[in-house]
């Protein structure tokens, strides 16, 4: 009797598991086509990068980066954090991520925005050689955290502010009326001719001030050379000219400010 049931047993476990195998096909074939997840799913992958030029000035430069980020996998994946790094001969000079937002669907290519600042003074400060360089050779690497990091080598133009020192003054002529030259310099250390729109000065006299204006009338600045930029100055106050006869006869301080 209890072989039977034994018997009996294995019949209805087996008639049980076919039941139930039936009732998952019928729910596959309602949901729709089955997913199929890989055994080892394939890792992100970083793919062509572009740059665009935002913004060059004497304190710097502003770039986006243009990043394409690829799912080769059947099914969708979270957008990644992409993380960057700037290097100026093997020293990191800029760093930086962004968290992606939203997810890049199967077989897709997704892309995300980088905007990245460069500060000359950050460049001069951690690498000195490059203080008076016009071009530096930098590598850009984006990563996200897996093996699909790329290099982007990307020369960076160094723009110099121009010098300007003061080269002394020259008087012109006596009388009630006194004329005199001051004369400052402007160094121009970049690759490219310098058009300089106005230079506005002051100049005090033993902390008097007597002459501020401006002048529009300069030379353009050619590339890696220095330009003069005379300015002519009439004095008729007595105590002005009194102060100016003894600078020029033993030498007394001369206080100035300029810019431009």
């Amino acid at each position: 009797m209890s072989r039977y049931f034994f018997l009996l047993t294995i019949l209805l476990i087996l008639i049980s598991c076919q039941s139930m195998e039936g009732t998952n096909q019928g729910l596959g074939s309602e949901l729709g086509q089955e997913v199929i997840y890989p055994e080892h799913p394939e890792l992100l992958r970083l793919g062509d990068t572009r740059v665009h030029l935002a913004r060059k000035d004497f304190s710097g430069l502003d770039l986006v980066f243009h990043v394409n980020v690829e799912n080769p996998n059947n099914f969708p994946i979270r957008f990644p954090e992409i993380n960057w790094n700037y290097r100026v001969e093997g020293v990191s000079v800029a760093q930086g991520h962004v968290n992606g937002t939203g997810g890049i669907a199967a077989g897709a290519v997704e892309a995300q925005d980088i905007n990245v600042n460069i500060v000359y003074e950050d460049i001069f400060n951690l690498v000195e050689s490059t203080k008076n360089a016009v071009e530096v050779d930098g590598v850009f690497s984006f990563d996200i955290g897996t093996n699909g990091g790329i290099e982007l080598i990307l020369p960076v133009e160094i723009l110099h502010e121009p010098e300007i020192s003061f080269q002394g003054i020259r008087r012109q002529s006596l009388g009630r009326t006194m004329v005199f030259v001051f004369t400052w310099e402007v160094n121009n250390k970049n690759n490219f001719d310098m058009q300089i729109g106005e230079f506005n000065y002051n100049i005090r006299i033993n902390n008097t001030l007597w002459a501020a204006d401006l002048t529009d009338n300069i030379p353009k600045i050619m590339a890696n050379s220095r330009a003069a930029i005379p300015i002519t100055v009439s004095v008729s106050s007595p105590a002005i000219v009194a102060e100016l006869v003894d600078v020029l006869n033993r030498g007394a301080p001369v206080n100035y400010n300029n810019t431009g």
